[in-house]
């Protein structure tokens, strides 16, 4: 007699159904076509957002078995485990993904942010200043810098930084307001000198 449960119920029931028949088709199919690459990635983008997270790693782990020079298994893999804040199983997948393919500018984003996470910042920086010498107007690159300047307490080197990515984004407020921060505590470490 309790409607609202039931009819949650029949909604959680439906979801259910709906997942196991959509995964079930796209298996069938995977078993007459092993090395469909589209498949494999809609079957885990499945799993994902039915929160089946052991069921999508491992579909992305065998597509990397069945194509181990292709970039986007391991990318995508590195971006699960930095979703579910494991950085240091990301890091491998986007180092794979450098080995195959140096020119990834996402992926020195990445490696720049999961390093700076991990205080490697020599690493980090390294990272994110290639990714700025392959796409000079990338400011989400600059934006990774900069952090890392303020966070090692390089004051100077972060106000530049900031300044270089209002000539590139002039309507950038979150690097107008962290500008603003840093000069005003630049002033105020020099007046107590």
């Amino acid at each position: 007699g309790d409607m609202p449960a039931a009819t949650e119920q029949l909604k959680h029931f439906h979801q259910m159904k709906t997942y196991y028949d959509r995964t079930y088709a796209i298996e069938s199919a995977l078993a007459e076509e092993p090395l469909n690459t589209t498949l494999r990635l809609e079957l885990a983008e499945i799993h994902l957002a039915h929160k089946h997270i052991s069921a999508a790693i491992a579909t992305y782990q065998a597509l990397m078995r069945l194509h181990p020079n292709l970039t986007v298994g391991y990318d995508k893999l590195g971006r699960l485990y930095m979703n579910l804040n494991m950085s240091q199983h990301a890091i491998p997948f986007f180092q794979k993904v450098l080995e195959l393919n140096p020119n990834a500018v996402e992926a020195h984003i990445r490696l720049g942010w999961l390093y700076t996470k991990s205080k490697a910042f020599d690493k980090a920086e390294s990272h994110l200043q290639t990714a700025i010498k392959q796409m000079p107007q990338l400011s989400l690159a600059y934006h990774g810098l900069a952090e890392i300047y303020t966070q090692q307490g390089h004051i100077q080197k972060a106000i530049d930084v900031y300044q270089q990515i209002i000539k590139i984004e002039p309507n950038d407020a979150e690097a107008r307001k962290a500008l603003h921060n840093l000069e005003g505590l630049k002033r105020s470490s020099q007046t107590t000198r």
